[in-house]
């Protein structure tokens, strides 16, 4: 299969391996993650959900997107105890400015801000 994506997105569904994924997306935050190295960086990420459940922690850095694919936000499921989530929720509005994340239902406890 050919990839017309960039190496920067990339797009799961609920029989990829959970250590590439939590490799992709630990990749990501490490060089986006925070104030220091993310704020002002060149790199941009995107990591699209396909319909299902996933047990996965995924912290949502500077130029990040996340997004469930399914036709509802039902559709996609994260279950995992923080979901999707921002490590500088609560500190300014800046902070959470530049990530996005939607289309997805989060069974977590953890909250933005």
């Amino acid at each position: 299969v050919i990839s017309r994506w960039p190496s920067s997105v990339r797009v799961f569904d609920p029989s990829s391996d959970r250590g590439e994924m939590e490799a992709a997306i630990a990749a990501a935050f490490a060089a986006n993650g925070d104030e220091a190295t993310g704020q002002f960086s060149q790199s941009r990420f995107a990591f699209l959900f396909k319909p299902g459940k996933y047990e996965i922690e995924v912290p949502v850095g500077y130029y990040t997107q996340v997004a469930g694919l399914g036709l509802e936000a039902s559709d996609v499921v994260f279950a995992s105890a923080k979901g999707v989530y921002c490590e500088q929720a609560g500190e300014t509005a800046l902070n959470t400015f530049w990530r996005s994340a939607e289309n997805f239902r989060t069974l977590a406890n953890a909250s933005w801000w």
